[in-house]
């Protein structure tokens, strides 16, 4: 990789990494008042990115239908279940919670993709893993009793439902990339997931009251249809074709700190000594996860 690419997929990967960390105090200024119910917020975003991808790049191409099932497998898992569990998850508990909890992501992705192609974990694998999830469970059990009830068992079990649909997508996607272009697959995902949602979100978003809208809330809501669903899906697939999944991957590790810094600057919520230890244990975790590659069965 040259030194112009490795500079390109940094700045690109560090924007992906500033709007997920921004998107989980943005998205609740919308979510906790219930000015869109999540249900409709998850229709409205489903489809402004398969408009977005449509208009950019145009319509659907035409795959084999032995491929229709996988696609929709994946529109399932990493569009519907996802947005689903994430929307009514953060709805339910805070962006530091939700951030952390999203770190589980790539313990998930290790374990599925490692039982998939048959690879004996080491115990430094099993150590890392145990560890990661005890600091996930630690974080949704230590729940402090704040005057303003942010987080909840609830809206972190979502979460983490949210982040297993996920790893299971991840897990699974590239099984289709080496057939199709990345860009390809998504338009086809978003388009399932879109039919699949409009029986359940179109009466939210025709209940929704505009003129209860307020410019911050616009300007939110704008972020996250545009930004979080189109450009940071865009941007991650430039770095990709730049770079490797290992750099891309591991970018994901900011997004807890700014979610963090974010949430706390805005007073939308406060950093905890549960958060710190239960942070500190995934973190623990993923390092020893993927510091050592496991054997080949």
């Amino acid at each position: 990789m040259s030194e112009n690419h490795a500079l390109k997929s940094h700045i690109y990967l560090s924007i992906v990494a500033f709007i997920y960390g921004a998107n989980y105090t943005i998205a609740r200024t919308i979510l906790v008042p219930h000015l869109i119910e999540p249900n409709g917020f998850i229709l409205l975003r489903i489809g402004s990115g398969l408009f977005l991808f449509t208009v950019f790049y145009g319509s659907l191409i035409k795959v084999d239908k032995k491929d229709l099932l996988e696609l929709i497998f994946l529109s399932i898992t990493g569009v519907l279940i996802n947005q689903i569990f994430f929307f009514h998850g953060l709805s339910r508990t805070s962006p530091t919670h939700a951030s952390l909890i999203m770190l589980t992501t790539p313990l998930l992705v290790l374990l599925l993709t490692s039982i998939g192609n048959r690879v004996i974990f080491t115990l430094t694998h099993w150590i890392g893993t145990i560890i990661g999830f005890a600091g996930a469970i630690y974080l949704v059990l230590s729940i402090s009793n704040l005057s303003d009830h942010l987080a909840s068992i609830e809206g972190d079990i979502m979460i983490f439902i949210n982040a297993l649909s996920y790893a299971v997508y991840l897990s699974r996607v590239p099984r289709l990339l080496d057939k199709y272009d990345a860009v390809e697959i998504l338009k086809w995902i978003f388009a399932i997931a879109f039919v699949f949602c409009l029986p359940f979100g179109i009466c939210n978003v025709l209940e929704i009251e505009w003129n209860d809208f307020e410019i911050k809330h616009f300007m939110s809501m704008g972020f996250v249809l545009v930004c979080t669903t189109f450009i940071a899906y865009l941007l991650n697939i430039k770095a990709l074709k730049l770079s490797n999944p290992s750099l891309v991957g591991n970018y994901i590790y900011l997004q807890p700190l700014i979610a963090i810094v974010i949430a706390c600057s805005l007073r939308e919520d406060q950093l905890t000594i549960q958060t710190l230890i239960a942070g500190s244990l995934i973190f623990l975790g993923i390092f020893l996860s993927t510091s050592y590659k496991p054997n080949k069965q």
